[in-house]
């Protein structure tokens, strides 16, 4: 299946509101579409925050929670995104310097 475009079409519309003709928007989702929907709608996780405080608690335990991996990824894409906004100017943005693991020390 996949996603027939026509007109809109509005059940219980006025004759002056309803589109004209016989087609409508017939919106039905592809097998894989519906598989990404339904692995979303099982691991994505949400809820209502009623405050700013709220919402910066929750904030504050989403990344307390991420991996490592996950937090250079959203760096990586939010470094990406201010990049395109400025247009693009200059080459691509990378690291500043090699990427060095940091242990610790032992006597």
């Amino acid at each position: 299946m996949g996603v027939e475009i026509g007109r809109p079409c509005m059940k219980n519309a006025t004759p002056a509101l309803a589109a004209p003709g016989p087609a409508c928007y017939l919106i039905s989702m592809d097998d894989e579409f519906a598989r990404r929907a339904a692995a979303r709608r099982a691991t994505w996780t949400g809820g209502v925050a009623r405050s700013f405080e709220e919402l910066e608690a929750a904030d504050i335990s989403f990344w307390a929670q991420a991996t490592p991996a996950d937090k250079l990824s959203a760096m990586w894409q939010l470094l990406i995104d201010a990049w395109v906004i400025e247009g693009k100017h200059g080459s691509p943005p990378g690291f500043q310097g090699s990427v060095v693991g940091i242990g610790r020390f032992e006597r």
